[in-house]
Formats: C-alpha cells, structure tokens, sequence
C-alpha cells in the first residue's frame, strides 16, 4: 500500500535540502561578484572596484550576516558563508586603504581620510569576527588603531597575535616557547608590542622575562621592513593635553606663571574631591588670576570594565554626527577630534574579549579565559565535533520534598510550617500556589537573585545604606539623630566612584580652568538637579551628570562614607564662594524682575534655590555631629568649633529664607508649600531643636505646626537618604519627633546608664518596662502621670523604627552579659527577640506598603542584620542548654520567625539548583559570589538554631513549662528524623561542612545523646562528613557531600564516638574487621586516643604482668584456677585511656590483630607478619595493665602466645632445632595467661550464651596446648624446672642449699587437667567433634599410665573402650568436608587406635568393630571374628581413606599401612625381604622422585611442628628400608636432600646420623669394601714403592694426549671407580656434620680396594706394551674379564704359594692380552717390590710406612680427575638392581598367591604432582639426585585449605602418631 503526503506538508529533511541547495546558489553567486571585485581592485579600477563591492554587499547572503556567528551547528555550507564573508570584508578594507594609498600627501586629520580609515578598521574587525587566527590581519588593525592614537585598541591586537597557553598567567612562559621557535607573526607581533609597552610606560608587564629577553634584542633590517604593514600611513602625534600640558607643567612647575597639575590618585569623585582640598589651600588669594591658580586635572586612566560597548553590525552604516566623539576613557583624559565609531566598535570587541589581565599588570582570577579570541575560537573549534558534557544536575527534588514533609509533621502542632516547596521556586509551575501577601517577601527576594548588581550586594556585605543601631548614643539632643537615622527605611542606589565622572569632565574645560570654578562644578554635579534653560527655546539639559527626574544625587543617590565627608569639606571650605554665588544669583535675579517687570523664574532658578537647601542641609547635619561630639566630650575647643557651626547655620538659614521669597507666590501670595518648602520648614525645626536657646515646648509647636502642614498639603513622604538629621520628612516622622521630644528625659537618662554601663541592673529596670512590660511580674508604675509617660514611651516605640527598637534591645542585652548580672537565659531572650523585631520588619504587614526598591533595600538589610545577629546567638544556644529554658510563647515565637528567614534562604538554594542545572543563569559578579557564600551559611546557622529551640520545645527541662499540644511521635524520634533529613538536604547541596561545621558537631552529638539504633545509619554519614571515616559503610551507602579536607579527629571527640564504633564493630565478626572499612576508623580513633600513658601506676602494672608471664608453671595453681583462685596484684588506673580499655577498645584491637594472624595460619598463606604479633600483645597488655581480671583479655593474650610458638615451628624447623629455649619461654607464657583466663572465667559473673560459648572455646584451646606441650616436638619441656632454682634455707643443719622452686608437672598431671578442660568444654558444646578427637588423644596418652586405687592396686586411667567411645563420637560428630576437603583425621585416628588395641587384645575386634563402623569409611564391611580379619578390615579402610585423598595431603594413612606391611602384627617380629619390598613401595609415595626429598603437606588439623616430626620418622623409617633393601642409589639421592634440608627436620643432626651410618654401611655391602682393608694392603707396604705405584695408578685414572698430538685415550671404566666417586663425594657432602671418622676408614678402604684390584693389570700391561699405553685400558678390561676379585693376589702368602696349589693358570700373553701367568708374573713382580728390603740405605735406617694420611692425600688427588663411567650406582649397582628385581618379582608372586595377604595393600598405587608411577615389578625406583626442592614443604597447595574456622576451633586436632606399629622403638616410635 502506497502512503499519502499531504501537499500542503512539506518534511523535514526536503527542507533542509532545499535550503542547502539555495544557499550554495547564492554562495556560487556572490563569488561570482567577489572575483569581479578582486580582478578590478589588482587592476586599478577604483571606481568598478567599488561597485563590484557595493554589489556584493546586497547580495543575499550577506542579508543574512547578522546570523552568520549564530550558535548554529557547523556544517559545510554555513562554513562556506563564514569564509565568503571573511574574504570579502578583509578585501575591502584592503581596498579601501589601497584607494587612500594613491593620495599624496596624506592627511591623517583629514575627514575624508579619517572616514576612510574607520571604514577600515571596522571592515577588519568584522574579518576578524568570522576568522580570529588571522594573524596578519590584527597587526593590519593595530597599526590603525595607532594612526587614532588608541593605545588600548592597539595593544589587545597585537596580543592577540602571540599565542599563550590557558593555564599560562602572564608572558613568563612565553619566554621557553619562543626561543625554542617562533612564527614571523608572532615575532613581528611582539616587537611591535614592545614599542607599545614601552608607550605606556607599563612597567609591570614588562618586568616579565619575555619582555626583559626582547628588550635587549634588535631587529635586523630586513625584518623591519615587515614590522608596519602600512608605511605609508603616518601615525598622528599625541593630542595637545599630554604633549603640551601635562609636560609643561611637570617639568616646568617651579617657573612663575605656569599652570599647576592636580595628580588625582583614582577616578573617583572623592579622590577629584580631596584632591581640589588640597589644592585650595595653596591657591594665591593675592592674585586670583594668576596663572598658577588654574590647573589641569591628571587622573588615571579608566579601568576595562568601565568601557562601555555599543551593538555591532553585520555591515558598516554611515557614521552620524552623534557617533563622532570616541570616550576618553582610552587614553587617560586623551581628547580625540572627530574620532570615528569604529574604535568604539573595536572596543566593543574588546569588551567581549578581555585582554590578558597582565598587560594591566594584575591577575584577576573571577575573570574570563585569559587567552585571545582568536586562540580560544581555535580551541573551541578543534572541540566542535565533542559532545560537551551536560552540566551536573542536583538531584535535590524529592530530598526537599521530604524535608518539607517531615517539618509539617514536626512542627506541624506548633502551627509553623515552610509551605510547599514549589512556591519557593523560581519559574515553578506553582510557585504562586500557597502564597499569600504576607508571602511578598519572597518575590521580591526572587527579584533581587535575578537581577542582582553590585549596589545590593554592598547592602549586605559592607552595610551600605544602614545605620549601625549600635552606634554609640549621648544624651541631649543626639537622641533626635540617632532615631533619625534609625527610622530611615527608603532604599537609593549607592554612588559609585565613577558614575557620570567621564561625562562631567567632557562637560566643560578641565586644562585651563581655575581651582575655585572646579570646585563650584563639583559640587553642583553632586547638589544641584538638572534644569532646562526654557527661556532660550533650547530643549538641552544642563547639569545631568548625577541627577535626573528633578532631583540631584542629594536626594536620589546614597552617598559612600567617604565621599559624604569629603563634601562636607568642600562646603565648609568653599562656604564663602557659595554664599557669594547665592548671593549672586538672589541680586541678578532681583535685577531681571526689576528689568522685564515679569517672573522670568526659570527652572535653573528653582535648582539654584534647592542648591542651597542642600548646602544648608549639610551645614545642619554637620552641626549635629559637633552636638554629638560637644555632648560626649565636653571641651572649650568643641565649645567653640559648635558655636562656630550654629552661626553657620543661622546665617544660611537666613539665605536660604531669603532664596525661597524668591519664588513665584500663588493667587494668594503665597509661596506654595511643594517639597522644598517643607524641607526648608523642616531644617529650621530641627535647627531650632538644635539650638540650646530655644525651648522644648518651642521646638515641640514647631514639630506639630509642621505635622499639620503635612497633614493639610497630603505631602507625600519626602527622603534625604545622605542627610543625618533629617533623612525623612513626613506626617509619621513628625509625630516620632513629637514623641521624642516627649519622652526625651527618659530615653536621655537611659542613654546615659548605657553608655557607660556602671549600674547595670538599673538599666535593666528601665528598659525592661519599655521593652518587656510582661517580664516585670509587679511594675512599679507610680502615680497616674507616671503611667501615662510610661505608656506615651510605648507608643513612641510601637511607632519606632526597627533599627531603633534593636539598639534599644542591645543595650538590654549587654546589661544582662554584664559581669555583675550574666544570667544566659534572659541574653538569650533578648537576642531572640531582636531575630523576631528584624523577621518583622519584611515579614509585617507594614512591608507591603513601600515601593519595590524599598522593598528590597528592607530585605536586604534585614539579612545583613539577621547574618550578625544569628551566630552569636547560635554560639549561646549550644554552649548552655539552660539559656533556651524561656517562655513557651517567647520560642515558638522565635520559631515563626526564623521559619519566615528559612523560606527565604531555601528560595535561594532552589534557586542554586536551577542554576546548576541550566534553568536560567546566575549573576557573574563578584558580590554575589561573596553573598551567596553567606546565603549558604546563615541556611546552615539557622536550621541549627531552629532544632536547638524546637529540642527544648518538644523535651522540655525540669523547670520549664509543659507542652500543651500532642506530637505524633516520640520527641527523639522527631528530632532524628529533623536532622536526618535536613543533614541529606544540605549535604545533597554540600552545605553540611559550612559555619564551621557547627551542624556536624551538632548532629553527632544530639544522635550520640538519643542514642537510639534507628538513627545509626545518619550517625555514620556525619561521622563521614566531619572526619571521613567510614563507620557503617559494609552496611549502608554513605553520601559523599564533599567535606573535603576531613575536621581533624580530637581525643575529645574520639572519646565521645568510641561507644558507637565499637558497637559498629561489634556488629561485624572478628574475621571480618581486618578487612572492614571500619578498620581503619578503629585506627584513627587509636592513634587519637594513644596507649595508656606511662605513669607510674600503669608502669608498675606492666612490670607486675611481665614477671608473672615469666615465672614457672606451680601445679597448685594450676589447679586453684579451676575454683577461681589467682590473680596479679595490679592498682587502678584512671584516665581517658583507661576509660577506652574499660569500653574494649584495645581488647578489640588485638583480637582484630589476632584474627589477621589466625585467618592466615589456617588458610596456608605464608608465615605471618611480625608486626601484627607484636601489635596483639601490646593491645592485650594494655587493656590488662588497666583491667587484670578481663578473662578474655588473658584468654586472647594466651593466643597470641600460642599463635606465636605456632608460627615458630609451621614453616621451618630451625627454632625446634637451635632456638627451643626460646620456643619454651613463649610456650610458658601462653599456658600461663590460660591459667589466668582460667581463674578470671570462673570469677566472672557473666553467664551469657556467648560468654559460655567462648569459656568452652577457651577450656578446649588450653587443653589442647597442654596436651601439645606433652609431645613432640616440645616434649615436656615448657613444665621443667631447671631454670627456676632458688635458694632454700635448711632447718635440719643443711644451711642454704639450691633447690627448684616447686615440683614439676609430671605428664600424668598435664594429661588429667587437659582431660577435665575439655570435659568441661563438652558440657557447654557436645556437638564439637575436636573436643573429642583431643579427649581421646589424651585418654589415649593415659591409657599407658596407671595409678594405686583404694586396694593399693595399679589401675589403669582409662580403658581401650573409653578412648574408642571418644574416637567414635568424634567420627559421628564430625562433618564429611572441612570446607571444600574431606576430613580424614577423626576416621583415621579411630581406625588406627581399634587397630592398635584389637592387636594388643586389648579389646576383641567385635568390639572394636562396634566404634569402628561409626566412621562412614567403614560402612558396608563385614564384621571381622580374628586378629586376622580385623587386620584385612584395617587395612582395608586405610586403602578407602587413601583412595578418597585426591590431592593427596594426608600421609599418615600411607605409613600406617607401610608400618603393617613391614613388621608381623600378629608376632611383632620384622617381615621377610617381600614385606620390606612392600613397605618400601608403599612408603616411596611420600618421597619426591625429582627431589628425593619427603614430598608430604601439612593437612588442616595438624599440629603445628608435628609436620616436621613426621618427616623425621618417615625419613628414618625410609633409610632403613632403603638399607634392608642395598638400594645405594636411591640413599644417595636421600642423603644429599637430607643434608641440605636442615630445616626441614626434626632434630636433623640425628637424622643424618643415622642416614650417613645406614648409607655407608650400604656402600660396603654393595662395593665389598671390607674394613681395616686398608691396614691389610698397606701394612707392609714401603713409602717410596707405594709412592711409585700410585702415580702409576693415578697417571692410568687420569690419560693424558700422546706427546706427538692428538686426543687423550678414553677414561678406563671400572665399578670401583663409581664406588670411589661416591665414597669421595659423600665425605665432601658430610663436612664435619656426622661421623667424619667412619667416612675417613670408608674412604681409605675404598682406595685400598681400588689399589689392589687394578694396580696388577696395569703392571702387566706396562711389561707387555712398554711403549705404548694406547691399549692399556682394553688390556685391563680383558684381565678382569676372568680375575675373580675374592682373592688377593698382592699378598705374600698369595705369592709364594700359589704355584704349589697350583692355583695359576700358564698361558701366554698375545697381542695386547693379559692371560692369567702374565697377571701372576706381574703380581709377583709387584709383592716382590713390597718386601724388598732396602739394601741401599744405611744400617741405621728403617722401612717408612704408609700412614692413613698419606692414603687420604692419594685419595683425594686422584678422585678429581676421576669422571663418572657409569650412571648412578655404576655397573656393579646395576647387576645388584637386577638381582633384586628377580627376588621381587618372586616376592610379588607369593603375595598374589595370598600367602602374604596382609601385604597385598602394599600393592595399593598414589600418584602425586611430582611423582611418577611404580611399576608392579619394581618396588624402589632409583631416585634421581637432580637439583630440587631442599626442604619439606610444610603448608598445602595453593588450591586447598579451609577457608576459615570457627572461632575458637580453627586451631585443628593436630596428628600424633602414636598409632605407629610395634616394633623398634628407635625407628618406629613417632610419640
């Protein structure tokens, strides 16, 4: 179905395209003119030129020009539009200044030539606006800029050619950038720069150190031909007033006759002002007209922000005559002729684009981007394509939402409220909705944020405007000035310095003028209104500088402090020259009435008569300022000077009188009674009031004939906003002064207490009955004439203005702070009710009756007051709750008010989020960053006041009244609520950190003080925001409010919170806190707090703790603990540490240290930093030096001493091995501090769940480190008493004798009390599997012992039943998988311990049967009848066990079974050579095959150190196997990891020991090395023969290349040669650690047997080849070949019988053949050499023997050139393997057969990560000795391991080994 498009509906995208397509219709158009224009301009063609131009500015696009620099996006086409436009604009100003070029000379004054220019300068900046990084064109633009002489305009181009980066301030890092490289425009930019600078005189920016590099360097001349782009164009020279007269007068001041310049320091009109002060009183009055009394004004040059901009234009329009003058503000007081409005223009381009704040030697850090226009519409541009990111939305909606919901309900009874929050909203769609009149307030507050300016912002900063109310009154008639001043409500724009100075100095003639005419001028700009000179006909306004709407600055402005006295001293000096200039005008005008016989009253009359009402109105303020200054201090000289004042003032008013019968009278003839004649009529009143002369009931008529007049004309009030006495005239104000002077004794006397406040209570009795009639419980009003001045007084202050009712306040108030009075609660009244009389003043129904202006300047003068007035009142509120016990009415009173103020401020905050989420934009000026930071703070300030008044509303005090209105909830949970969600609403706004997080510190407190958990999660976001520790953090989402840097953590305040971060902590298990976020709160509120300080008393605590942990284990008080009994003599300790350990702080943070400790020893993760022990003990010890009976205290101490000795033995064997004392010392103190827990435990009343869980953790803990201590590798030796001797003092005569202090605890003893901990364990848990499995270990250990019963009888402690009864329950309780592993250790322990006692028959294996099937491993077996059967059934289940231990960790179930395998349980006697075979297989899993070294982990539930005793039994029992079975290669392999694995061992020197002897005896056995060998061969042997004989023998071991070259005869191979290889390496490998002796005789054995087996055979070779040795070795093998090495040819008797045995065999000795006779022939030859009797030496000498060294030396030499023939064990080991393998393979046969059925488990095959599989017919593999692991790996896979236990039970049932079969003791015996 085909869709339908309306005709008359045109899409989107057709549109677009269409548009598209007609504006490249219109750019191929215009470029079509654009080249018509460029061809005429190159050729000539001025006039075409000119046309062609004219033509390309009508054409359409650039109609479109005012849109060109819209915001639209970018695209192709509008950026061809932007680079038509550039084109043509630069070219036709080129144009025009290439027309003007052709003139000769040229003119730069010239109109034309002016008009000329300004066409271009405004044709380049409109380039310039559609491309800025046109380098060329700004300098083009600077030069003319320069032909005008705007220094300025020329400045900013030329700046905005060098490139500065954004974060650059000045040129300082210019400097780097440009010697690297520099682009010529940059260059030629900065030279040019320079000259200008230099201009200037700027000599801040040029002490920059690019200006500093530049100014020593000149350009070349080649480049200066480029630095002015227009030679032709010569600049025009300075205008006239700084050539001429600024120079003349500098430097010619001191020549008679020259004019004076007046240096002005500012362009401000009290600077001009002080400066025409100073110079009056220097001026010539001799000779008026001297030159020297005409000056020349020097005033600064004008600030940027002071330029003002005019609107630009796409295209240039004709300049008008009105657009002719430029400002003078560009140059100083520059004045330009005829200046054309494209500087104007520029400067409005300047204005938008600041210039650097450097040229003007300042930073200005609220300003814009610093860079030019040109390089940030670069950066912008490279950033167009970016999406820019949206601005951060406050998503503070629903927050305020809630909070306006919870204060109704809060506050809702009281019958306050903050309305809707929508209403206080700017733009809202109801913001009307729920606002009434009273509500205007609002509105205007609205105004005054939308359209703020600086005179608002001095309101509530600086005060301008408002009179202190605490200034300082005096009696008399200063009452008048300073109610005056008070009841001044009218809001007038504050003068600025500068407004309308630019325009006042154009005004008239500032070079040649006179000093008093510039006075006069000066001060009519400020006094005098404009007036139109009608009578000319002309429409002109005069003097409009300040004034408008018919009244001057007097009366429209309000007047700086500053510039208001300098005026007063212009009047006062220049009072002559003023009364002569009315006077003047009084005798001209007089002279024109007379003359034209007509009123010729104009309205320059009319503003010269107001001039001097406003001089005579200065004159009287000054005069009450001298009354005020006479009636404080009363001098002779202030006496005088007011004097001289009153006759100033009489004289003017009677000036003043004279001017107005001046006027024009009515058809009455009267004058008409207009503003100023009341104000006239009103000065003479308070002139009159004034004047001691006149009476009170004078000035009193004078007052109510004036409220009459008033009341007659309906004159609207009338405002003199810089007048001191009279700053208002109307009806009201005249009856406040009737009022005044009515009640002036009073308030006189009043002022006079006041003022010096030395009788405080009496000005609390006076003021109190004005102010508070209702706090005076029995006014003493007097007689009836009293009462009536008492209620006159009233009415006057009802009347009163609020400035004036707050001083009257003040003054009450400082007399209640008075040190005499100081009661808080009436401050704090007073200071209440001056917040509720400021509210009032915008929130009563008076407020709507002003204008808006008023309006406003009343609220914002009312905020500055409120900004005051709140702090110190929030300060007394929270330093003393007790001054809040007021009124009920007086607070909820205060609460109206100050709700009235919140609304305001939250207006302000809605208002921020509108900004921040670009709803409409906020004010840039500086004041209103300064206010709104106020705004922010009194929000914060007044929501703190409010919960303080309504906390003591809701709850409150002993003596305070009670509520009379019903709350919905609970107080506290009110007032959580308040402050929860008024703490999200300003922390949402990040207001919570302002005021010095007074709400903060308040918000902690009051929810420490509720002390309730609701309010738990709002406690940890304020502990968050104040200090930045993260107390609930794990549990709740906690708000960043950015309160940023963190309050610093005092030990006041850590004190108060350690309650809550402990019961945070408490929440959370002990394994969790190291790595909670609470951690590190915990820390900071340590590091605060600190340790108990070393006092005495905490000193002498520690000294007692530390000797009663390093004394002796007493046997009685280790049973005394179990009744309670033991304790420390330990003395109290006080203090704010003290404090902390009682709440459990540093308890807690050793148990967090300990848990760190205990979480890394269970899961296997390395040896455990010393740092956190050490941390444990010193926590434990801290909280015991403040508390010795904190059981859990001890009980955690004695952990961390286990865990210690724990962490000494898991991971290397070194301490067990070289450092036991120290293993002893810590292991003593661990079952100390148990014996303590112990005693404490039993005292303690608590009787909690938890209590008794952690007793019964603690019973089974001490007993199993008891039982620990019992076995290896401690073995008893924590409870000897060797090093605890002293001396005893005989009473039998002995005298003093040494003797250990107490008995010892024999194992007995130990065992029984760990049997009794841990039945007490049971009986608090019974479900506890370890508390059985370590009870029948210690049953188990008893069983052996026995002691004498009643019958004197030897009875055993427990029976095999018993123990099995613990094992099995054990087995049931136990859970199939610790974590993800299985749990073998119960099983096992059971199996091997029925095992054990069936084997014993101890126990029939029915009955052991009956424990044994309570472990699921054995399920489904058949129940066993013989020895035989339970032994197949045990056998069977280790198998299980085995099979089921996949990653193979557990070992013991493979050396229980290779323990059966080897010895006959049934006779104990060791096994036949099969059973050893099988052993061996079966006990080789455990051992490495690449390593040789025991390849066992540690499981989970073992002991700690156990691991290390396993391997020394394993090892031993493995050696010995190894020796049974003559298996030399796989000892060698065993001994060398043996040697080096010194840690790895238990008692390690035993070890190797024991595995040198085994190993040495093996290689005897295997190499026929018998011993005292050596002895038989060299006992008759002579030095010098043997000498001979074994150089042969080493030169034969070691084949040297042939003399004639070539390679060296291969090495001879012999299995001796691999014996003594071995031999020689072992002795190297044993270096002194074992039995050298024995390894010495094995190796000169060895060397003996070598010396007799191959010394013959090489004898026989040398005599059959005596020149050659080439087939020596061939030879020697063939002898051997048929030589039986079971005789000894080299012995004598050998020798000499062996022809008659007829033991030798005749043959002959063919082609390098050694046959039988030669070898005999050479062994003759040979002994026949040995016993050869030295003929040749003297009778005297004797046979030199061989010595054992001399047989060490030869050993040793020809060892090291002895290679290795053969592999490991040589040929010989070989044959022997080969031999065994045969006796194995018979043995594997008879097993298979079942006459060894006990041993077919041998069979059963493990396969680990490092070994390989065991063939069926091999039983020990030869183990290679290649390098690898040196010690026993003693912690599991990374892979395996529980991830955590318990507390209390993660410490594991440790593995004894006391299951190990019967037999030799030495080898098998594990326990």
């Amino acid at each position: 179905m085909t869709s339908f498009t309306a005709l008359n509906i045109i899409p989107d995208t057709d549109s677009d395209s269409e548009i598209d397509n007609t504006q490249e219709l219109q750019i191929e158009e215009a470029l079509k003119i654009y080249q018509k224009a460029i061809k005429a301009h190159s050729e000539g063609n001025w006039q075409e030129a000119e046309g062609a131009y004219e033509e390309l500015f009508k054409s359409e696009i650039f109609e479109q020009a005012g849109n060109a620099l819209d915001d639209t996006p970018i695209t192709s086409t509008s950026s061809s539009i932007q680079s038509v436009l550039y084109l043509a604009f630069k070219n036709h100003a080129a144009f025009l200044l290439d027309r003007l070029n052709r003139k000769k000379p040229i003119d730069v004054h010239d109109n034309e030539t002016r008009k000329s220019l300004e066409f271009g300068i405004l044709w380049f900046a409109e380039a310039l606006a559609r491309d800025p990084g046109d380098a060329s064109l700004w300098r083009n633009t600077a030069k003319l800029s320069r032909v005008f002489n705007s220094s300025r305009a020329t400045r900013f181009c030329l700046e905005s050619v060098i490139q500065l980066d954004e974060d650059s301030e000045d040129f300082s890092d210019l400097l780097t950038e440009i010697k690297s490289g520099l682009r010529p425009d940059e260059l030629l930019a900065s030279l040019q720069l320079r000259d200008v600078l230099a201009r200037l005189e700027d000599e801040i920016t040029f002490s920059a150190p690019f200006f500093q590099w530049l100014k020593k360097k000149k350009a070349k001349k080649s480049l200066e031909l480029h630095l002015d782009p227009y030679p032709w164009l010569k600049e025009s020279p300075p205008p006239r007033r700084h050539a001429e007269v600024v120079e003349t007068a500098l430097f010619n001041s001191s020549s008679d006759g020259d004019m004076h310049v007046l240096h002005v320091q500012s362009r401000t009109w009290s600077a001009i002002g002080k400066a025409l002060l100073k110079r009056r009183h220097t001026v010539d009055e001799r000779n008026t007209f001297h030159l020297s009394n005409y000056i020349c004004l020097d005033l600064p040059p004008p600030s940027v922000d002071s330029l003002t901009s005019s609107p630009s234009t796409a295209t240039p329009q004709e300049p008008t005559s009105d657009s002719l003058d430029i400002a003078k503000a560009d140059d100083g007081d520059v004045q330009m002729a005829e200046a054309a409005p494209t500087i104007a223009e520029i400067q409005k381009d300047s204005t938008n684009r600041k210039r650097k704040s450097t040229s003007l030697g300042g930073t200005d850090e609220h300003a814009r981007s610093r860079l030019s226009k040109r390089v940030r519409d670069r950066e912008n541009a490279n950033a167009a394509a970016a999406v820019p990111p949206p601005p951060p939305v406050r998503e503070s909606v629903s927050q305020d939402d809630k909070l306006f919901e919870t204060v109704e309900m809060c506050f809702g009874p009281l019958g306050i409220s903050l309305g809707k929050s929508c209403a206080l909203k700017i733009g809202h769609k109801g913001e009307d909705e729920g606002l009434t009149p009273k509500d205007r307030y609002l509105s205007d507050f609205k105004n005054i944020l939308r359209h703020w300016d600086d005179d608002k912002g001095n309101v509530v900063l600086y005060g301008e405007g408002i009179q202190d109310p605490k200034e300082e009154a005096t009696p008399g008639t200063a009452l008048l000035s300073i109610e005056a001043v008070s009841s001044s409500n009218a809001y007038h724009p504050v003068l600025s310095g500068g407004e309308g100075l630019r325009k006042w100095l154009k005004a008239f003639d500032t070079e040649s003028t006179h000093v008093k005419e510039i006075c006069m001028e000066w001060l009519k700009a400020l006094l005098m209104r404009e007036w139109v000179d009608t009578q000319s006909g002309s429409t002109k306004v005069h003097n409009d500088i300040l004034a408008a709407e018919g009244k001057s600055s007097w009366l429209r402005h309000s007047w700086p402090e500053p510039l208001t006295d300098v005026i007063v001293a212009m009047v006062n000096d220049c009072e002559e020259l003023l009364w002569g200039h009315f006077k003047e005008w009084e005798v001209d005008y007089k002279n024109r009435l007379v003359k034209y016989g007509v009123d010729t009253f104009s309205q320059k009359d009319m503003a010269t008569i107001e001039f001097a009402q406003s001089v005579f109105e200065i004159f009287l303020g000054d005069l009450a300022k001298g009354d005020k200054e006479r009636a404080a201090l009363d001098t002779e000289e202030l006496q005088e000077k007011w004097d001289l004042l009153r006759d100033t003032c009489r004289r003017w008013s009677y000036l003043v009188g004279d001017l107005i019968h001046c006027r024009p009278r009515d058809d009455a003839g009267e004058i008409p009674e207009d503003v100023l004649t009341f104000r006239y009529l009103w000065a003479n009143a308070v002139f009159t009031g004034l004047n001691t002369d006149a009476s009170r009931d004078f000035v009193l008529n004078c007052f109510e004939d004036l409220k009459k007049a008033l009341t007659d004309a309906q004159c609207t009030p009338i405002e003199l906003p810089n007048s001191t006495v009279m700053p208002e005239i109307s009806i009201v104000k005249a009856e406040r002064e009737i009022s005044k002077l009515k009640t002036m004794d009073f308030f006189t006397s009043i002022f006079r207490a006041t003022t010096h406040m030395s009788d405080p209570i009496e000005v609390i009795a006076n003021l109190e009955v004005v102010l508070d009639p209702q706090a005076v419980t029995d006014p003493d009003v007097g007689d009836l004439e009293e009462q009536q001045h008492l209620e006159e007084m009233a009415r006057f202050l009802e009347g009163s203005s609020t400035q004036f009712k707050l001083y009257l306040w003040e003054r009450l108030r400082e007399a209640y702070e008075h040190e005499k009075v100081n009661f808080t609660p009436s401050v704090m009244s007073c200071r209440l009710k001056c917040i509720d009389l400021i509210v009032s003043e915008f929130n009563g129904p008076s407020y709507l009756d002003h204008s808006e202006d008023h309006r406003q300047f009343i609220l914002l003068r009312a905020i500055r007051l409120l900004e005051a007035t709140i702090p110190p009142t929030l300060k007394l509120a929270l330093e003393d709750r007790e001054t809040l016990s007021l009124n009920m009415n007086i607070l909820i009173n205060s609460l109206k008010s100050l709700f009235s103020l919140l609304r305001l401020l939250h207006t302000y905050s809605f208002y921020e989020d509108g900004v921040l989420n670009s709803e409409y934009a906020s004010s840039n000026l500086h004041s209103y960053r300064l206010v709104v930071v106020k705004f922010r703070e009194m929000l914060v300030k007044t929501w703190c006041l409010v919960y303080l008044i309504y906390r003591e509303v809701i709850e409150p005090g002993p003596d305070s009244e009670a509520r009379e209105f019903e709350l919905p909830e609970e107080p506290r949970m009110l007032l959580g609520n308040l402050l929860r969600d008024v703490h999200d609403d300003l922390g949402v706004r990040h207001y919570c950190k302002l005021s010095g997080r007074d709400f903060l510190k308040l918000v902690q407190s009051e929810y420490l003080r509720i002390n309730s958990r609701d309010f738990d999660e709002e406690l940890s976001q304020c502990l968050h925001c104040r200090y930045q520790i993260n107390v609930g953090a794990d549990e709740w989402e906690l708000y960043e409010h950015k309160t940023d840097p963190p309050e610093t953590l005092d030990r006041k305040s850590a004190l108060a919170i350690l309650d809550f971060v402990l019961l945070m902590a408490s929440k959370k298990k002990i394994q969790q806190l190291p790595r909670a976020e609470i951690r590190d709160s915990l820390d900071d509120v340590v590091r605060v707090i600190g340790l108990p300080k070393k006092h005495l008393k905490s000193l002498y605590n520690e000294g007692v703790l530390d000797q009663y942990l390093s004394g002796s284990i007493n046997p009685r008080h280790l049973f005394d603990s179990l009744k309670g009994i033991g304790s420390i003599s330990t003395v109290p300790v006080v203090g704010d540490q003290a404090s902390a350990a009682a709440k459990g702080l540093y308890f807690l943070m050793g148990h967090i240290h300990l848990s760190l400790i205990r979480d890394r020893s269970i899961k296997g993760r390395g040896p455990v930093k010393g740092d956190d022990l050490e941390q444990a003990l010193k926590y434990f010890k801290a909280t015991l030096a403040c508390n010795s009976e904190n059981w859990e205290a001890w009980f955690r101490l004695a952990q961390t001493y286990g865990q210690e000795v724990d962490e000494d033995v898991s991971w290397s064997a070194e301490m067990m091995n070289n450092q036991k004392e120290e293993l002893v010392k810590k292991e003593r103190r661990c079952i100390l501090s148990f014996i303590m827990a112990l005693a404490t435990s039993v005292r303690s009343t608590d009787d909690s769940e938890e209590a008794n869980k952690k007793r019964a953790s603690m019973y089974y803990e001490f007993a199993y480190r008891i039982y620990t201590s019992t076995r290896a590798p401690m073995n008893m030796e924590t409870w000897h008493m060797n090093e605890f001797v002293r001396h005893f003092s005989g009473t039998r005569g002995q005298g003093m004798y040494k003797e250990v202090a107490h008995k010892e605890v024999t194992p007995q003893i130990a065992l029984r009390f760990a049997v009794y901990l841990l039945t007490q364990a049971l009986a608090h848990d019974p479900e506890n599997w370890k508390y059985y499995y370590i009870l029948g270990k210690c049953m188990g250990k008893l069983e052996q012992y026995t002691y004498k019963n009643d019958q004197n009888d030897d009875v055993q402690y427990y029976t095999a039943d018993e123990v099995l009864e613990k094992y099995s329950n054990a087995a049931h309780w136990a859970p199939d998988k610790a974590g993800s592993e299985l749990l073998f250790e119960p099983h096992h322990k059971l199996v091997s311990a029925a095992c054990k006692y069936v084997l014993m028959e101890s126990i029939s294996p029915e009955a052991a049967y009956k424990y044994i099937v309570m472990s699921h491993y054995a399920k489904g077996t058949a129940v066993p009848t013989d020895r035989a059967s339970f032994l197949s059934l045990t056998l069977n289940i280790l198998s299980k066990m085995k099979s089921a231990d996949k990653q193979k960790w557990h070992h013991r179930m493979t050396n229980r079974i290779a323990s059966l395998l080897y010895k006959d349980p049934m006779t104990g006697e060791e096994a036949d050579h099969a059973g050893v075979v099988a052993a061996a297989k079966e006990l080789s899993t455990l051992f490495s095959q690449k390593a040789s070294t025991l390849n066992i982990w540690r499981p989970e539930n073992e002991r700690p150190g156990r691991h290390f005793v396993f391997a020394y039994n394993y090892t031993k029992f493995y050696v010995s196997l190894l020796e049974k079975l003559q298996d030399r290669a796989t000892l060698e392999a065993v001994a060398k990891r043996v040697r080096k694995n010194a840690n790895g061992l238990w008692r390690w020197p035993e070890v190797w020991e024991f595995t040198l002897h085994r190993y040495i005896s093996v290689l005897r056995s295997t190499g026929y090395v018998d011993a005292d060998l050596s002895d038989n061969i060299f006992g008759r042997v002579g030095w010098d023969e043997f000498q001979a004989f074994s150089a042969r023998l080493e030169a034969y071991c070691n084949p040297q290349p042939p003399a004639t070259g070539g390679p060296a005869p291969p090495a001879p191979q012999h299995p001796m040669l691999d014996l003594f290889r071995e031999v020689v390496e072992l002795r190297r490998l044993n270096m002194g650690s074992g039995k050298t002796p024995e390894v010495d005789d094995l190796l000169v054995d060895t060397y003996a047997k070598l010396y007799r087996d191959l010394l013959p055979n090489i004898l026989c070779i040398d005599q059959q080849q005596p020149g050659s040795e080439s087939s020596t070795v061939t030879a020697v093998e063939a002898a051997l070949s048929s030589f039986t090495g079971n005789a000894n040819p080299m012995h004598l008797s050998n020798l000499m019988f062996s022809g008659a045995d007829g033991g030798t065999t005749s043959g002959t000795a063919t082609g390098g053949t050694v046959t039988p006779t030669n070898l005999t022939a050479a062994a003759a030859q040979l002994a026949a050499a040995h016993s050869k009797i030295d003929s040749d030496l003297p009778l005297r000498g004797k046979l030199t023997k061989v010595t054992k060294r001399d047989v060490m030396s030869k050993a040793t030499n020809i060892f090291k050139a002895v290679p290795a023939t053969t592999g490991k064990g040589g040929s010989a080991a070989k044959e022997l393997k080969e031999q065994q393998e045969k006796q194995l393979q018979a043995a594997a046969a008879a097993s298979s057969n079942g006459t060894a059925g006990r041993r077919g488990s041998g069979a059963v095959m493990a396969s680990g990560r490092d070994r390989s599989p065991i063939g069926d017919t091999v039983v020990v593999q030869p183990l290679q000795a290649e390098q690898g692991e040196d010690s026993i790996m003693a912690s599991p896979p990374p892979q395996g391991g529980e991830e955590g236990a318990e507390e209390g039970d993660d410490e594991g049932a440790g593995e004894d080994g006391d299951d190990e079969a019967e037999g030799d003791g030495s080898l098998m015996e594990v326990e």
